[in-house]
């Protein structure tokens, strides 16, 4: 969904957000836009650490907006001023505002039952990724997808195979 997206325990919130609701939606997020965050279950965005290595290193992989928590926006200054100069920054409050940069906003709330029965199934597998589970069983995963789709479940079923979930 973005060009450099963080993971682990500190920055993954508002891109795995945005990069789940992408997927669901069909509607991919800019290439030249990256984002950092930490994210509460009610929608705020809280602030990380590190933020100026991580507006270095999406400077390097040539993206021109950032979409950053608020309370992070005095870290810029630490950031080099041509840098600075050459980029975008968005600082957000919420999820909700994130969205809206990225041209997602109003999709976020749709009901399932409006989606296509392809969507359904990749958002049927999404559900349960999310929990993290030791075994996870398919009952036909690529069904009512479209080639494309099907590529992409047969490759993440392998995926998944190699680290023993299916």
């Amino acid at each position: 969904a973005c060009a450099v997206c963080n993971t682990g325990t500190e920055g993954a919130g508002i891109t795995i957000t945005t990069a789940l609701t992408s997927l669901l939606t069909g509607r991919p997020v800019k290439h030249t836009v990256g984002m950092t965050g930490e994210v509460t279950l009610q929608g705020r965005v809280l602030p990380i650490g590190g933020l100026k290595q991580k507006v270095l290193a999406a400077h390097a992989a040539g993206l021109t907006d950032v979409v950053i928590p608020e309370r992070n926006r005095g870290d810029l200054e630490d950031v080099p001023e041509e840098v600075r100069e050459e980029m975008r920054f968005h600082p957000v409050f919420t999820v909700d505002e994130v969205l809206e940069i990225v041209d997602l906003s109003g999709r976020d709330r749709d009901k399932v039952g409006g989606y296509s029965f392809g969507m359904r199934q990749r958002l049927g597998v999404a559900a349960s990724l999310l929990r993290d589970p030791r075994l996870l069983i398919l009952d036909e995963p690529a069904n009512g997808l479209d080639p494309a789709g099907m590529r992409d479940m047969r490759a993440l079923v392998k995926r998944l195979a190699g680290r023993g979930l299916t």
